[in-house]
């Protein structure tokens, strides 16, 4: 264990913090069990990394609420447990209904400044926890589903590696095993890229709009967001196929007239 308080302790960290950000021109540091770490270093952290690069990302690893680290003198974000949490709880396990986790999402957004909430990292999983098709019980279609609602919302989505190729895989130490680039080009790849295409498309409308969430009265999950364009999306986890007229920008189980179970369509207008 180092002594934060101690300046000599201080001052090699941050030059090996420095380091990378000077010699390989990294654009952020993920920090694991960061809220373990007193505040005056992360301040200090920083400060030290964002007088090299103004617009570093610092990220923190915090499994619960976080506004005390993000006042804007020392996180940018931290790992959106809480908020991705929901949407696992109701797209993947069914364990939750869909009108308390569009009321508990909205919840969330509320806990913090709305620049925090942009640059909040939204991950379904990750090197902690069971891979999102595993928590699906192996159905692909649950998991694009997920995987496209958390696109479109607020905050910095991320992929953890083999989820575009649809990997499976349960706890640590199972959730990674190696890359399996055997699916390259497979369907699941293809429909990874598309929604990453598509968030990349519409960013300035994505990354900085404003968010509704609601249960329409067909039971439809209905995602709002106006930015520089206004993208919508409707996700179907009702257990039954569910009218729907609409021009589809990118969608997953949709004819254009009937929104399949498990299926997405995502608009632009």
């Amino acid at each position: 264990k180092l002594n934060t308080a101690n300046p000599e302790v201080v001052d090699y960290l941050l030059t090996i913090a420095t380091y990378w950000v000077k010699e390989f021109d990294i654009d952020a540091w993920r920090l694991d069990v960061a809220d373990e770490v007193d505040h005056q270093f992360w301040k200090k952290f920083k400060a030290a990394v964002t007088a090299i690069k103004p617009d570093f990302y610092v990220l923190g690893e915090s499994w619960h609420s976080s506004q005390s680290w993000l006042n804007g003198d020392e996180f940018s974000g931290t790992m959106n447990y809480p908020f991705t949490g929901q949407i696992a709880d109701h797209f993947l396990k069914g364990s939750q209904d869909a009108k308390t986790m569009t009321e508990l999402l909205t919840d969330q957004l509320f806990l913090y400044r709305e620049q925090s909430n942009s640059a909040m990292l939204n991950v379904l999983d990750s090197h902690d926890t069971a891979r999102i098709k595993t928590v699906a019980g192996e159905d692909e279609d649950k998991a694009l589903q997920a995987l496209a609602f958390t696109f479109i919302q607020t905050g910095s989505p991320c992929i953890y590696y083999g989820t575009e190729m649809g990997m499976s895989g349960d706890n640590d130490p199972d959730c990674r095993k190696p890359m399996d680039w055997s699916q390259k080009g497979s369907p699941v790849w293809q429909a990874v890229q598309a929604i990453i295409a598509f968030r990349r498309q519409h960013w300035e409308s994505l990354s900085k709009g404003q968010t509704w969430l609601e249960v329409a009265d067909n039971g439809l999950i209905h995602v709002k967001r106006t930015g520089k364009e206004t993208v919508e999306g409707w996700f179907n986890t009702t257990g039954q196929a569910v009218s729907l007229s609409a021009a589809a920008a990118l969608s997953r189980g949709y004819d254009g007239k009937q929104l399949e179970n498990k299926g997405y369509v995502l608009i632009v207008k």
